[in-house]
C-alpha cells in the first residue's frame, strides 16, 4: 500500500482555488488538500470548489480554529452543523479541529464532548470524519488521555484522531501519542520544530526522531493522510519531495 499525502492551504503559495488544485495535483503530485477555514472564505460560491475537483479529484479537509469551550455548547453545535452544510456543498471529506482552551481543564473538557456527543452523527451518516487534533501544553488535548475520554465514551465512525507531530514534540509524549491512539489515527500533520515553539520548520530541520516516528506510525496501520504544514510564502519543492520519498521508502522497508 502507497501512503497518502497532502498539504494544508497555509503551507504553499496560491492565487486562487483552481491554482491550489492544480499545484497540489500536478506540480506536487499530492492527493489532499487540507483547507483553512479562512481560505475558504475567500470563495463566496463554495459549490464551485466541488466543481473544481470533478477534474482533480483530489481528498479535502477542512481546518476549523473555533475555541469551542469558550464559545459554549449552543453556539458550538450550531457552528458545525454550518460547517456540516459547508463540507455537503463541497465534497469536503474531513474536519480538523482542535480542543480548545479553557481555565477550567475538566469544565472545558465536558463542553466538548458534549458538542461532539451532539453532532458527531450527523457527520456520520454522511460518511464526514471530525479529526480532533493534540496541541500546546496550555491547551485542551495535550497529553493521550484526555482524547481517550472522548474515543472511549464515543461509539462513532466519523470521530477520528488528528495527530500532529510537532504540537507532540512540544508536549514531549509524541511517541506516547502514537502507542495509545493509533487506531483511532484519521490525519496526521507534519511539521518540525526544536521542541521549545511552534516553528513549523521543513521537515528535518528540527529535532523530531522522524526516522523512528515515521516508521512506527506506518507499522501501527497508519498510511494517511500524511499533510505537511511546512512550506507558506518560502516554500522549497525539494523539501516536498524529501518527505514524500521518504515516507514511501519507510513503507516499502518495514
Amino acid at each position: 500500500m502507497e501512503p497518502i499525502v497532502g498539504i494544508s492551504s497555509l503551507h504553499y503559495n496560491w492565487a486562487n482555488l483552481e491554482e491550489a488544485f492544480k499545484r497540489c495535483k500536478f506540480e506536487f503530485d499530492l492527493n489532499v488538500i487540507e483547507f483553512s477555514y479562512f481560505d475558504l472564505l475567500k470563495e463566496n460560491n463554495f459549490s464551485y470548489i466541488k466543481k473544481i475537483n470533478e477534474k482533480y479529484n483530489l481528498k479535502l479537509g477542512l481546518h476549523i480554529w473555533d475555541n469551542i469551550p469558550e464559545i459554549g455548547k449552543i453556539n458550538s453545535i450550531l457552528k458545525f452543523k454550518d460547517y456540516l452544510k459547508i463540507c455537503l456543498i463541497t465534497g469536503i471529506d474531513f474536519i480538523t479541529m482542535h480542543l480548545g482552551k479553557y481555565d477550567e481543564r475538566d469544565k472545558g473538557l465536558k463542553i466538548v464532548f458534549e458538542v461532539l456527543e451532539e453532532i458527531v452523527h450527523l457527520y456520520e451518516e454522511e460518511n464526514i470524519q471530525i479529526c480532533i487534533e493534540n496541541h500546546y501544553i496550555d491547551e485542551l488535548g495535550n497529553c493521550p488521555e484526555e482524547f481517550l475520554y472522548f474515543f472511549e465514551k464515543i461509539n462513532s465512525t466519523s470521530l477520528k484522531f488528528c495527530f500532529d507531530y510537532g504540537h507532540g514534540n512540544l508536549t514531549g509524549n509524541i511517541f506516547n501519542f502514537i502507542e495509545k491512539l493509533h487506531k483511532f489515527f484519521g490525519v496526521v500533520h507534519i511539521s518540525d520544530n526544536n521542541g521549545d515553539k511552534d516553528e513549523h520548520l521543513y521537515y528535518k530541520d528540527g529535532n523530531i526522531k522522524w526516522e523512528e516516528l515515521i516508521p512506527l506510525t506506518l507499522k501501527k496501520g497508519f498510511y494517511g493522510p500524511y499533510i505537511i504544514e511546512y512550506g507558506g510564502k518560502k516554500e522549497k519543492f525539494d523539501k516536498i519531495k524529501k518527505f514524500k520519498d521518504d515516507l514511501k521508502y519507510f513503507a516499502e522497508n518495514l
